[in-house]
């Protein structure tokens, strides 16, 4: 069997090696190239030292609610800023996310927390908070919940008082992720996944299809599937832009080409439908 040189073979083994966090390579750009912009979308852009301080803000906010290693934490968002911020927010302070699109019908989102058992809760941008949640006490023997703001500007704001690098460091067996299948033949089963594979994915994706800081990704991936992670984490970890639309856009197929136009993106991830 002939295989397609553009994907992995499954027949030579792998020189696996650890390169670290999922956030140790974006970390790197942002002391390197910190006036670079890492996001765009309608709330603005978001330079890489404005995502490094959000990031570590928040990570810092958490620490100081009592969530890090071996915690988790439930993302609720929809197609936003935010849930990036969130994202390394989370990963930064050793704790590990469960994404949960606002989307979903609320049934489906309260499965998510009632398996994650979460020790915080983000709520992203404008996202409505599920009135069913709200009955979760927001004290040390309940759920926490905490609002992430979609604008960078916003955001630093919110986080101000909780600047001071406090951070310990992660190690990249941690539990960076989890996600779930998606219940077809049941209930929904975690996958667990620690920060390490990510990373060799990424180094092997970028150097196989020779992608460059100059490039302008998009977000497109469902946002409760891991193909998102590759949408995220490989433009911050080469230093590149990541553009991230409107969730209306994608399900237009005039407005999608005329936002990836506007915005010139050179690297879309697209499902055999969306494409």
């Amino acid at each position: 069997m002939e295989y397609n040189n553009n994907i992995p073979d499954p027949r030579v083994s792998l020189n696996y090696e650890v390169r670290g966090t999922l956030f140790k390579a974006f970390l790197e750009q942002a002391i390197t190239t910190p006036d670079s912009t890492a996001l765009v979308s309608c709330q603005g852009e978001c330079s890489y030292g404005e995502l490094e301080l959000i990031s570590r803000q928040i990570a810092n906010c958490l620490a100081e609610k009592g969530v890090g290693k071996s915690n988790r934490v439930v993302i609720l968002s929809d197609r936003n800023p935010a849930l990036v911020y969130a994202m390394l927010g989370v990963l930064r302070s050793g704790a590990a996310f469960n994404i949960a699109d606002s989307a979903y019908p609320t049934a489906r989102i309260l499965l998510s927390i009632k398996l994650i058992q979460p020790a915080l809760i983000i709520i992203c941008g404008d996202v409505p908070l599920p009135s069913e949640l709200n009955q979760m006490p927001d004290s040390p023997e309940g759920v926490k919940i905490l609002r992430v703001p979609a604008a960078s500007v916003e955001a630093v704001e919110a986080f101000s008082q909780f600047g001071t690098d406090t951070l310990g460091e992660v190690d990249p067996a941690q539990t960076a992720y989890i996600t779930f299948t998606s219940g077809s033949t049941g209930q929904p089963k975690g996958i667990v996944t620690p920060h390490a594979p990510l990373p060799h994915f990424i180094d092997w994706h970028v150097t196989k299809h020779g992608l460059t800081r100059q490039d302008h990704f998009s977000m497109l991936s469902g946002l409760s599937h891991d193909p998102l992670l590759r949408d995220i984490f490989t433009p911050l970890s080469i230093g590149a832009r990541l553009c991230i639309p409107r969730q209306s856009v994608i399900f237009d197929p005039t407005d999608l080409v005329e936002w990836l136009e506007q915005y010139q993106v050179s690297i879309c991830h697209l499902t055999p439908a969306l494409g």
